[in-house]
């Protein structure tokens, strides 16, 4: 079951983002399953390829969430994590399939429109979906930031729903973004990176840091951005250096 999950058909657009800074995007969601969110916390996650990541460690690493999802890849997610549980022969269990709840772990996936490109759902009842929750974490994927220009999406059916998750009420307002993304723009703004904190209690960013071979102006721009970013009051966590000093590195 779990290799027939693995070759599950992914589209064209997700497997290039699934493959890029692939030891970025898992150092991230590391870092955010185990600092950041706790057992038992309510989690509002995003779709995309660092939001699936995150779903990985989370239903790995926590016990007794509340998950609420438009990311379909975070339900083979969900499942990889319950068929580990079953190979570590729980007294009890059986060779029926996955359990239903790994861990004890509650997977809510929206309504919506599934969208085929980011492989998530989206629209009016995607929406309706996330008012009705009420999260302790929210964790939010974005395509660039910039301190003075915002933050973005690639695509135009997913803004608004992004535009959500920006301004629903939280305690924590996580972005999850790589090196890359930081000091890029795309397509489509969906907020203001001044207003990361206005209804959480804490605003976060949990990035990487450039690896040595980029240019010095890049290096600039990225330690620029995250000056700009302590200055609104939003916390810069570089996951792979939070890591190395856990391991003793």
């Amino acid at each position: 079951m779990e290799a027939d999950l693995e070759k599950l058909p992914r589209t064209r657009y997700m497997s290039k983002r699934l493959s890029e800074q692939r030891s970025d995007k898992e150092a991230i969601a590391v870092v955010i399953a185990d600092k950041f969110i706790g057992d038992k916390n309510s989690v509002l996650l995003d779709a995309g390829s660092t939001g699936e990541k995150v779903a990985d460690e989370l239903f790995r690493r926590r016990e007794h969430l509340s998950v609420l999802t438009n990311n379909l890849g975070a339900y083979a997610s969900y499942v990889r994590a319950g068929l580990l549980e079953r190979s570590g022969a729980q007294p009890g269990s059986d060779n029926g399939g996955p359990p239903s709840r790994p861990s004890g772990n509650e997977l809510l996936l929206t309504g919506g429109r599934y969208d085929d490109t980011y492989e998530s759902l989206l629209g009016k009842n995607t929406e309706a979906s996330i008012r009705a929750f009420a999260p302790n974490v929210t964790v939010i994927g974005v395509s660039g930031l910039k301190h003075d220009e915002g933050v973005f999406c690639h695509g135009a059916d997913e803004a608004s729903v992004k535009e959500l998750l920006w301004t629903t009420k939280t305690d924590k307002r996580i972005i999850a973004a790589d090196w890359t993304k930081i000091g890029s723009r795309d397509a489509h703004p969906f907020g203001g990176v001044e207003k990361m904190n206005f209804s959480a209690n804490q605003a976060i960013v949990v990035t990487t840091t450039p690896p040595a071979e980029v240019t010095a102006d890049r290096e600039h721009e990225f330690e620029v951005e995250v000056d700009k970013l302590q200055g609104f009051g939003i916390q810069v966590v570089l996951a792979n250096e939070v890591l190395s000093a856990g391991s003793g590195g």
